[in-house]
């Protein structure tokens, strides 16, 4: 859950043995203490005349402790949701890419890049290949290489874009959007001379237009230049924890780190076998290895997941301990209060308006610990979606949800005691007294 990995001689040397030890005796020690120390306060007098549980300050301990608890439960039950909203929002947003159906493949070696043509042929005889293609860097990387871009229409400061080597198929085959212009062709001869496809961002660091930029040259790199054939939509190449940067794609089939491979859904795996083995038969040196473009993204995200589970398993362990108080702290109230019920059905109360007496109290406390989360939940999870460049506002919902589902909760917990001091043979009640 944590990502972390335990041994055996880790939990049990001998720090963390006398750790556990000393932290375990003293919490035994407290939770001794206190009740040894509250009843050893009362008076025989008064226990003796029936005053144990008299007196109004008798509850108010009882009553903060599960308020607290309640509190807890519910800021944790918020930041579930809150998560779990964050995460679905991240995996249904449009990436300005199709991420299905995406093979990865390392390149580990300068061989490799030399023949890809002749392995990228023998790929395109099965018909589950739906194209290929090449890049220097793949999305979800960290680090990309970026370079100052300037134009001789604009003299001034150059602009430092990200720069994207790829072969013609790039656009292609991750299906990305073009807004204007072009995307690489082998159609035209001036495209292996120099050409460029920028992203919206980096237009709009020079204050062009999509369709102003189609035609400009950028020189780059020292003496290289390049002519703007097209412009795609933004896409998040990096996770959504930050915004979209500029990009270049320059048509460089030459300098490749990857190859990405678009199949068709089905029959997978038989998809990859078949790589596999034109793989080795074209490089029979080289290691094959391969992953997919939807699992690495999704890797991008590993701790919030992470973060998620622990979240959903807290707050489960923390609802249980409150109830737990919840459900002692009805009992001892039915208890304290069984000569005033039992007078009200003698005096003709219904079950149901003595269930409503009992439970009123019980109401007003969660609502008051709803009450106290809310604002402490908004805090923090706004603070921990300020993480992300792309996030999702926090809905009236993620707080009345808790609310209700903690109500529930409750009133579930509470039936039992409740309705068995109810429905009680008011005459036993009395004679009690």
């Amino acid at each position: 859950m944590f990502d972390q990995q335990l041994s055996t001689s880790q939990l049990l040397n001998f720090k963390n043995v006398i750790i556990l030890f000393t932290v375990t005796f003293m919490v035994g020690i407290i939770s001794a203490v206190y009740p040894a120390f509250y009843l050893s306060g009362f008076s025989p007098i008064a226990i003796l005349k029936g005053g144990l549980c008299s007196g109004l300050g008798r509850l108010r301990f009882r009553r903060f402790m599960v308020v607290i608890q309640f509190i807890i439960a519910i800021t944790l039950i918020i930041g579930t949701f809150t998560v779990y909203k964050q995460m679905s929002y991240i995996h249904s947003k449009s990436l300005g890419f199709d991420k299905e159906n995406v093979i990865l493949i390392p390149v580990p070696s300068q061989r490799v890049a030399d023949n890809f043509q002749i392995f990228k042929n023998e790929i395109y005889a099965s018909p589950s290949i739906k194209s290929i293609t090449v890049s220097s860097d793949l999305p979800g990387e960290i680090f990309y290489s970026n370079t100052n871009f300037r134009t001789n229409e604009q003299p001034g400061d150059p602009v430092s874009i990200i720069i994207l080597a790829t072969d013609f198929n790039f656009v292609q085959t991750y299906r990305m959007h073009i807004i204007a212009g072009r995307a690489f062709s082998r159609e035209y001869a001036t495209d292996t001379v120099g050409t460029i496809i920028l992203n919206e961002a980096a237009i709009q660091r020079f204050g062009w237009t999509a369709q102003e930029s189609i035609g400009k040259e950028l020189s780059f790199s020292g003496d290289r230049s390049g002519k703007i054939v097209g412009v795609v939509e933004d896409f998040n190449f990096r996770s959504l924890h930050s915004s979209v940067e500029p990009m270049a794609m320059i048509l460089n089939p030459q300098y490749i780190s990857a190859i990405s491979v678009r199949t068709r859904p089905a029959q997978i795996k038989q998809t990859i076998n078949f790589i596999q083995q034109k793989w080795k038969e074209t490089y029979p040196e080289e290691l094959f290895e391969f992953s997919f473009l939807d699992s690495r993204l999704n890797q991008l995200y590993d701790n919030e997941i992470r973060m998620q589970h622990i979240f959903i398993i807290f707050s489960c362990f923390s609802v249980f301990v409150a109830c737990l108080g919840l459900f002692g702290l009805s009992f001892f109230i039915a208890s304290d209060r069984t000569k005033e019920i039992g007078i009200r059905k003698v005096l003709g109360a219904s079950i149901a308006k003595i269930v409503l007496l009992l439970s009123k109290e019980f109401i007003t406390w969660i609502i008051l610990a709803n009450l106290v989360a809310w604002p402490l939940a908004w805090f923090f999870m706004n603070k921990w979606l300020e993480n992300f460049a792309y996030r999702v506002n926090l809905g009236i919902w993620i707080f009345i949800v808790p609310a209700l589902l903690t109500l529930i909760i409750a009133l579930i917990t509470l039936s039992s005691q409740v309705l068995k001091a109810a429905m009680a043979n008011p005459v036993k009640s009395l004679r009690y007294e």
